[in-house]
């Protein structure tokens, strides 16, 4: 599931700036199972859990044709 906002603000004629945040989650119906891999580099096990992220852009636009 993701919820977000967004948000636009024009100080001045021909210039928006804006911000937008979202969180995204991922939970995943094998929470706490393990997985043995042999791989190089990385663990040689993984336990499985749910996934959160926060992202956000920020963004500055001067318009030059009105």
């Amino acid at each position: 599931w993701q919820v977000g906002s967004r948000t636009l603000w024009n100080p001045v004629a021909n210039l928006d700036v804006g911000l937008d945040i979202i969180y995204s989650e991922v939970d995943s119906a094998l929470k706490g199972a393990t997985y043995t891999q042999t791989t190089a580099g990385l663990p040689p096990t993984l336990i499985v859990n749910d996934t959160g992220v926060w992202s956000g852009i920020l963004r500055i636009q001067r318009n030059f044709w009105p």
